[in-house]
């Protein structure tokens, strides 16, 4: 039910149909919750983070639709589908599922800013292999049976999506960071805890939100025409002008973001998030006051992820899918209108190609017999030398010709029925999906996607964990946690007063915050929330434009100090009162209050009564 926008579906109907893409969808979900409940708690750059994947998604998913070319993909039916029930919602959190994750794990480990693009889109690849795999195989999707850019597969799984996954994450981590490097003065993904702890200036540059919203925009509006321009120069230039496989391109990419990401590793010192909780409750809460362990859900969220498709390869079977939804439209050869023999041109990237590289490139398509007799994939030079190139619009179901039937294994109409079958011009059909046999076997998929999400959780273990592994974690029995503190909520104006709680006995301060709030007791130890130096003030700390430190810790002490001295002024003040009284004599000291205050002088008329009556 919906209408063009939005689309719901019954969940009951895709358990019965494509049970393991109801589970993939409510993963995803969990996962995107998850990463937003870390930031939540994280606090400071970290809600920008998750905000700004979402909107990358947005922005990739809508122009894969609108851009023909690109266009090589159908999602299946999930329970919430928009924009003509092309888009999952699911698809939508995937980007912080996935992109929010890498980051993180990559600001764990501290790498350089000029490193971090490239472990990012490693850690992205890696938990999208699975998905990838898995995926496909039980029909969550269909690819493009005739587009010559995803022609080269492993497990049906097209090379070029793994570089793709890879370029765009580079791209997005790398606009992220410098645009916050420009517009904010201040490159990294810092929590509040980070931000507290840091000089005046740092942490006024690291809360600037003006120059956070702007870098959201510019990496939500850029990070795909870069992500493309990387995806050309290492993808389109060797495989299209230099007949490079899709497969040395991804290997190739590969490989240079795990030389970057191991010399980034080598050059830094990773942050010990457990070490670091442990030394916090060691000094007592001297230095940040109270705080609290929480599990760490950016590590189970990849977690769940990983399980989730070892539990699928396991136990599930693909032979048992039946994927209802939208697909590529059918075609039968002789059909007037929906004919097998129609083509359509593919502008990019080939018309970016002119000159003589074009007269070869055509050269090779034309004589490859291997490409000629597997697809139907054709190219003819125009006038001008450029290269025109066309693929097939339709999944050709019927024809004299076998080298025109699709060549897709995954899928197949053997479940229908004659009249069930699609008919030449349908987009909306039943898909039927094939054991593992039809393409090699189910020991091999095992073998294979366990493997991954094995080698998976030990990567992204050690990245979020460091230094323990993922057998240290599993022998262990606990989930990896996180120290965090409890954060003031601004900074100090004035500190008012001083008591000891009448319930608790804790000494309290009064005080007033810039944010303009009321004046509230706030126990010491909340206050005391000196930063990252083996001693009080030394490092970080609340800094701020009182006192030559700046810390909370030491205006506290300079209030304190400020109040003893003016007790002290007010004793000898009144010290010296009474000295000056004895020395006039005994009238004089009656005229004195226990406390050395003068006594008050009574009016001019009620003296002279008072000397008459005694009179």
């Amino acid at each position: 039910v919906g209408n063009w926008f939005i689309t719901l579906r019954n969940p009951l109907e895709i358990l019965r149909d494509e049970p393991t893409f109801l589970g993939c969808e409510l993963v995803f979900y969990a996962m995107a919750l998850l990463c937003l409940v870390h930031a939540l708690r994280e606090k400071g750059r970290f809600r920008w983070l998750w905000v700004t994947t979402v909107t990358h998604g947005l922005m990739t998913e809508c122009v894969s639709y609108w851009y023909p070319e690109i266009d090589n993909f159908w999602h299946g039916q999930s329970m919430v589908m928009v924009w003509g029930w092309r888009e999952p919602l699911h698809i939508i959190m995937l980007y912080p599922g996935f992109m929010y994750a890498a980051n993180v794990a990559v600001a764990r480990m501290n790498v350089s800013e000029n490193c971090m693009p490239f472990c990012s889109a490693l850690l992205d690849c890696l938990i999208d292999v699975p998905f990838d795999i898995i995926g496909i195989k039980f029909l969550w999707w269909s690819w493009h049976d005739t587009d010559s850019n995803i022609y080269e597969r492993t497990y049906w799984v097209p090379w070029c999506s793994y570089i793709f996954h890879m370029t765009f994450a580079t791209a997005f981590t790398f606009l992220l960071t410098r645009s916050r490097r420009y517009f904010t003065g201040l490159s990294g993904t810092f929590s509040e805890d980070q931000i507290e702890a840091m000089p005046f200036t740092r942490k006024k540059l690291a809360s600037n939100w003006r120059g956070e919203l702007k870098a959201l925009v510019l990496t939500s509006l850029c990070s795909f025409p870069l992500g493309c321009v990387l995806f050309g120069i290492f993808y389109h230039l060797p495989h299209d002008v230099f007949h490079v496989s899709s497969e040395a391109c991804t290997w190739f990419y590969a490989g240079l973001c795990l030389v970057v990401c191991v010399y980034g590793l080598l050059h830094r010192a990773p942050h010990n998030m457990r070490e670091h909780g442990e030394r916090e409750i060691q000094r007592g809460y001297q230095r940040r006051g109270r705080g609290y362990w929480r599990p760490d859900e950016v590590w189970i969220a990849v977690v769940i992820h990983f399980v989730f498709y070892m539990l699928v390869v396991l136990f599930a079977d693909p032979a048992a899918v039946r994927a209802t939804g939208v697909h590529q439209e059918v075609a039968h050869d002789g059909h007037p209108k929906f004919s097998c023999l129609e083509v359509s041109a593919l502008e990019y990237p080939y018309s970016l190609i002119p000159g003589a590289p074009t007269r070869q490139l055509a050269g090779f398509y034309n004589q490859s017999d291997y490409l000629q007799r597997k697809t139907p994939f054709k190219s003819r030079i125009q006038p001008n030398g450029d290269l025109l190139v066309w693929k097939s619009p339709y999944l050709c179901l019927e024809s004299d010709d076998p080298d025109l039937l699709y060549d897709e294994a995954y899928l197949d109409f053997e479940c229908l029925s004659p009249e069930e079958k699609p008919e030449p011009g349908s987009w909306w059909y039943v898909q039927c999906g094939n054991s593992y046999e039809t393409h090699s076997s189910h020991a091999e998929y095992v073998l294979v996607v366990v493997g991954v999400c094995v080698l998976g959780c030990a990567v992204w273990t050690s990245f979020l964990c460091h230094p323990r592994t993922l057998i240290q974690v599993l022998c262990s029995g606990e989930l990896p946690r996180i120290y965090k503190h409890k954060a003031q909520q601004g900074e100090l104006s004035a500190i008012l007063d001083r008591r000891v709680s009448p319930s608790s006995g804790v000494e309290q301060y009064l005080v007033v915050r810039e944010t303009g709030s009321e004046p509230e007791w706030v126990d010491k130890e909340q206050l005391v929330t000196d930063g990252a130096g083996p001693v009080y003030a030394e490092r970080g700390g609340l800094y701020g434009e009182h006192s030559a430190a700046g810390s909370t810790r030491e205006r506290l002490r300079l209030w304190r100090a400020g109040q003893d001295v003016q007790r002290r002024q007010m004793l000898w003040e009144g010290r010296q009162r009474e000295l000056a009284a004895e020395a006039a004599g005994p009238e004089a000291t009656d005229q004195l209050r226990p406390d050395g205050e003068p006594r008050p002088q009574a009016s001019r008329s009620y003296n002279l009564r008072a000397r008459s009556k005694r009179l």
